[in-house]
C-alpha cells in the first residue's frame, strides 16, 4: 500500500510541476506544450533524486541546479540567461503553490 501512495504522490507532484512549468514558459513566451513541460518536470525530479550522490549538500544543490538549467535549455531551446530566469520564476511559483495547494481541500 505504501508503494501505491508513494506513486500517486509522485504522479500528482509531476503533473502539478508540469502545469507550473507549462504556465511559466507560456507567460515567458517559450511554451512547447504540456508534454514537454511534464518531461522537464520528470527530468528535474530525476536530477534532484540523483543529487545526493555528491557528498557535500551545498555542492550537490549547485550541481543539480546547473543540470536542471541544462535540461531547461535543452527542452526549450533557450540560452543560459533565459533558462536561469525561467528556473527562478518556476521555483518562485512552485514555492507559492506548494504553500497553498495542500490547504485548499481543508481538513478531512
Amino acid at each position: 500500500m505504501v508503494y501505491v501512495t508513494s506513486m500517486t504522490s509522485f504522479l500528482v507532484s509531476l503533473v502539478v510541476s508540469g502545469i507550473i512549468i507549462y504556465l511559466v514558459t507560456m507567460v515567458l513566451g517559450r511554451s512547447r506544450g504540456i508534454g514537454t513541460a511534464i518531461m522537464t518536470a520528470f527530468t528535474g525530479s530525476v536530477i534532484y533524486a540523483l543529487a545526493p550522490i555528491v557528498p557535500i549538500d551545498f555542492l550537490s544543490s549547485i550541481v543539480a541546479g546547473i543540470a536542471w538549467l541544462f535540461a531547461i535549455r535543452h527542452f526549450y531551446g533557450m540560452g543560459w540567461f533565459r533558462a536561469f530566469i525561467t528556473a527562478v520564476v518556476i521555483w518562485f511559483v512552485a514555492g507559492i503553490v506548494s504553500r497553498f495547494l495542500p490547504t485548499l481541500i481543508g481538513p478531512l
